[in-house]
């Protein structure tokens, strides 16, 4: 099984490689980048929804240091999924 795979560049055929990596059972994660958030929403349909924020710098690196292996994106699913279980409680 491959952990993660990245797309740079998902436009026409990048898009189309994403979205059969997105169903391989055998690839864990797909990052996709594009130019514009805009031209990923087409992708987000599958897997995982889109949710742009954005954080300063500063706050971005610090989250950088705490975060299990680096992993920003993975650190704030976390801390989403605790306080949506403590809330429904």
């Amino acid at each position: 099984m491959v952990g993660k795979v990245a797309v740079i560049g998902a436009g026409v055929i990048g898009g189309a490689i994403v979205k059969c990596l997105q169903e391989c059972e055998h690839v864990g994660s797909v990052v996709a980048t594009r130019r514009s958030i805009e031209s990923l929403k087409p992708l987000k349909e599958l897997k995982w929804r889109l949710v742009p924020i954005r954080i300063e710098p500063s706050v971005y690196d610090r989250l950088v240091q705490i975060a299990p292996d680096g992993d920003v994106a993975k650190l704030l699913k976390q801390a989403v999924e605790k306080l949506l279980s403590e809330i429904s409680q």
